[in-house]
């Protein structure tokens, strides 16, 4: 298995999880089919547990340099994780303080959201820098420090580590040296572990959903790993 395959599977996976969650909520609408709703719970906690357990090699494997080419996707990915952030942030300020409060206006005043969740380069970059520079004025400060915005410290936390991931991605990190073999080895065993298990929780799905018609093909469950065009890939 190449790193490129690997990594495919950690996607993968993800992707199951939520189809298998989905099939999960529409089976157990249905009267009777204990045997087969043990098997589909089974099928989730297999490939979501599994998908938890190589969370931190699917963030780290990008920076290896023959993934090059994930970049942009998983740089999207986590831009779309610090808009995430973002609005979370509105809507706990307009929660807890009111949608006239005017700190949504000082930090938020041009709600592009929908609009930075699309846009690449340097605007957004621009965004960023402009909300930041927001962020650290002294009234925000102040603000954030009242008992009624307990709430936006984790939160900002999240922005603050989503935004540092997509623009070290942008920025073109790489892993030192002496670990690109160690996340190399640790990605492809994830990959050959989630091949198996996705494959093992497909099947107790395919098993259980078999009483309701056509149920396995609605959740999407037949997919299969993207196919990427064939390439020479610079394995090292």
């Amino acid at each position: 298995m190449t790193s490129l395959e690997a990594y495919d599977w950690i996607e993968f996976s993800g992707q199951l999880s939520q189809r298998l969650a989905l099939a999960q909520a529409e089976l157990e609408k249905k009267r009777g089919l204990v045997r087969e709703k043990d098997w589909l719970a089974t099928a989730v906690e297999l490939a979501e547990s599994s998908r938890e357990a190589h969370r931190s090699i699917h963030e780290r494997a990008p920076f290896l340099p023959e993934l090059e080419g994930v970049r942009t996707d998983f740089a999207a990915l986590a831009q779309n994780q610090w808009v995430d952030g973002l609005e979370k942030l509105f809507a706990g300020l307009t929660f807890h303080l009111g949608n006239r409060a005017p700190v949504l206006e000082l930090l938020f005043p041009h709600l592009k959201f929908a609009t930075l969740r699309r846009v690449r380069g340097e605007g957004a970059v621009d965004y960023a820098l402009d909300f930041n520079r927001r962020l650290g004025t002294t009234y925000v400060g102040r603000i954030f420090s009242q008992p009624d915005c307990t709430f936006a410290q984790p939160v900002l936390a999240l922005v603050q580590s989503t935004e540092a991931r997509w623009r070290a991605i942008r920025g073109g990190q790489t892993l030192p040296d002496e670990t690109v073999d160690e996340v190399r080895q640790e990605l492809i065993l994830a990959g050959q572990h989630l091949a198996v298990v996705s494959r093992q929780a497909k099947l107790l799905a395919e098993a259980a959903l078999v009483p309701l018609p056509e149920a396995f093909e609605r959740a999407g469950l037949g997919f299969n790993p993207r196919k990427r065009p064939t390439r020479k890939t610079a394995e090292r």
